[in-house]
């Protein structure tokens, strides 16, 4: 029968096979970087191959002496080792070659200069965000700090704003259906602007967000979308398509705040505008009652009395008329102006809708080589699609 064994001695067992063995304790592996992170002074990442992969530790990192970044191929030299207390088994690097730019990074630069040729992230074609949109979608996962912090935010101040929220899966196969389901969704129902948040991941976690259907999917919705995915360190495809890129989902609901904050203080000068008006108007005919209540001291004759108290009557009168009249055409004006923010933020959104040009097989046409002359075109614009023939090409 077999002797049971304490933890600790288990572990000691372990160490001592590490350190003996003369493979275990002199390792040479291959591998791609990911989940690269740097913490008291050491550096920690996973090398993998295909769907495998390896924890590995440098103590008392020198990023002077050695640049590591997330998708290098590198051939790593060390041993292995265990923590006592977590009991995790790690290579504990004491060399390592850079051997070149891993296949994955390799495509993702590929894909990325793909893009960017054919205008994807280009500022002209980036859809204005409105300064108060007042309908916003949110896509992140369920019960996920990332949308908390944004919810957070956006309820710090007062304002008539409308979350139409859909939670989505931010890791596993799920992700990518997902998360393709929730812009499409959300892009059919006319909202003013499109959130995509998530909180911050390693490599693999936000590689979905790298996917051609999902860079192509944001580019072609007719909402305006923010991506705020990671943190300050972590860059996406999806960030650079979208119309706007937030470093954080605090951020991205300050940026949405930041048209009504400007708008309640100009509301609140106008405001503040009247009041004075008003004051100064009743200071002085203030002024004039007084002038009038002395002179009517120094006439005694009751006529005279009586006459200046009808007079005075009359002025009451007509300044109680000049104040209510005073403040109704201060609130037409403020209605005025309500009214005319409201038109031209419609005008706003009319313009930001874009026409697109198109081949009469659904192509979109982004340059005069995707054409040639004779070639028959549907021209979609706000109302309607017309059809064009060219004329000249070049």
């Amino acid at each position: 029968m077999i002797r049971s064994i304490g933890v600790k001695q288990f572990n000691r067992y372990l160490q001592s096979t590490f350190k003996h063995d003369p493979i275990l304790s002199n390792l040479s592996i291959v591998g791609e970087i990911v989940n690269l992170k740097f913490s008291n002074e050491h550096a920690y990442f996973s090398l993998k191959e295909d769907e495998e992969s390896i924890g590995c530790v440098i103590h008392y990192f020198n990023e002077t002496n050695l640049l590591l970044k997330e998708g290098q191929e590198v051939n790593i030299k060390g041993s292995l080792i265990q923590y006592n207390r977590s009991g995790n088994i790690l290579v504990s690097v004491k060399d390592l070659e850079t051997i070149g730019i891993s296949k994955r990074y390799e495509e993702f630069e590929k894909l990325k200069n793909e893009f960017n040729k054919k205008g994807y992230f280009d500022l002209e074609n980036k859809k204005k965000i409105l300064t108060c949109p007042e309908k916003i979608g949110l896509i992140t996962s369920k019960n996920g700090a990332a949308g908390e912090d944004f919810l957070n935010i956006l309820k710090s101040i007062k304002s008539n704003i409308t979350v139409y929220f859909y939670p989505i899966h931010v890791q596993g196969i799920k992700v990518i259906s997902d998360l393709e389901a929730a812009i499409k969704f959300l892009d059919a129902k006319n909202l003013d602007l499109i959130v995509l948040t998530r909180g911050g991941g390693s490599y693999d976690d936000l590689s979905v967000f790298n996917e051609r259907e999902i860079v192509e999917l944001i580019y072609q919705t007719k909402t305006p979308v923010i991506s705020a995915i990671g943190h300050q360190i972590d860059f996406t495809l999806t960030e650079f398509v979208s119309d706007l890129r937030a470093q954080t989902p605090t951020q991205a609901a300050s940026i949405i705040l930041d048209g009504f904050v400007q708008r309640k203080n100009d509301i609140d000068i106008l405001y503040n505008n009247i009041d004075e008006i008003i004051a100064n108007k009743i200071s002085n005919h203030r002024f004039k009652l007084k002038t009038i209540d002395n002179r009517i001291k120094t006439i005694r004759p009751d006529n005279l009395l009586k006459l200046k108290k009808e007079q005075l009557d009359y002025v009451f009168y007509q300044i109680e008329k000049r104040i209510r009249e005073s403040f109704n055409n201060k609130q037409q004006e403020l209605k005025q102006l309500n009214k005319s923010l409201i038109n031209i933020k419609k005008l706003i959104h009319t313009r930001s809708l874009k026409t697109n040009l198109i081949t009469l097989d659904g192509n979109n046409v982004n340059s005069i080589k995707d054409v040639k002359k004779g070639d028959v075109l549907k021209l979609k614009l706000n109302d309607g699609t017309i059809l064009v023939k060219v004329i000249k090409n070049g």
